[in-house]
């Protein structure tokens, strides 16, 4: 019983680990993409 609540646990860190990166490639992505058009307005 501890084992499985152990693996869920797990699961569920390896999602928020996957949910975080994704969503910091997002941030930086669309930071990026502003910045670009900063540049192209000067």
């Amino acid at each position: 019983h501890g084992r499985r609540i152990r693996a869920l646990q797990a699961s569920l860190k390896h999602r928020c680990d996957t949910l975080g990166r994704e969503l910091h490639a997002t941030t930086s992505g669309s930071l990026g993409v502003g910045q670009r058009l900063v540049a192209c307005e000067r």
